[in-house]
């Protein structure tokens, strides 16, 4: 009850003075002065006047070492750009050489088949065909790997689109996976060319 006295009471007070600001004018600086605002200084000096900056005609600004000027020397309305790009341009070269090195990149592909038995490998082929056609845009291929016959499909950059296909040929090869294997970015650029997505 004693906390229930004191919030109404403090309300109240806040209630009393919303209404003893809202009666008091703040165009009166003695008013705003009782408040404890006692900040005035005109910032209109510091603000940039459009005029000054749509006077100034690209052929009469020049850009130096300091920033930009006016034929005048005067700094008023322009604002500096700073454009010593030099050391990012460094990092990116780096970065190029380092890009242009790079051979192969980690993909994901879809384990069909992978066993010593060629005829079982070339029915892994046939179903998975079978399995994808209309599907899926891949086709599988039979690799040998001494001593296993492997059934692949697909290069994916994205393991959740390898997983929508292996869970399409599971259907007629239940043995089917998702590897992680290195893929030649030779290969991913022309089938990017080729088909125009991976």
């Amino acid at each position: 009850m004693k906390l229930f006295r004191n919030i109404l009471i403090v309300a109240f007070s806040i209630f009393v003075f919303c209404q003893h600001l809202a009666a008091k004018p703040f165009d009166d600086p003695d008013s705003i002065a009782q408040l404890g605002v006692h900040y005035q200084e005109d910032l209109s000096k510091y603000r940039i006047k459009a005029s000054s900056i749509q006077s100034l005609s690209p052929d009469k600004t020049t850009v130096g070492s300091a920033g930009a000027t006016n034929m005048e020397g005067s700094t008023d309305g322009i604002i500096p750009n700073n454009t010593d790009n030099s050391a990012v341009e460094a990092a990116l070269s780096v970065l190029s050489q380092a890009n242009d090195n790079l051979k192969t990149m980690s993909g994901h592909r879809v384990l069909v088949h992978s066993g010593t038995d060629k005829e079982a490998a070339e029915r892994a082929v046939n179903d998975a065909q079978k399995a994808a056609y209309g599907k899926v845009g891949d086709r599988p291929r039979m690799d040998y790997e001494a001593p296993n016959y492997k059934v692949r499909m697909g290069i994916y950059l994205n393991r959740v689109k390898a997983y929508q296909v292996c869970k399409i040929i599971a259907e007629k090869c239940p043995t089917a996976i998702v590897t992680n294997e290195p893929v030649s970015l030779n290969h991913i650029i022309s089938l990017y060319k080729k088909y125009g997505k991976l």
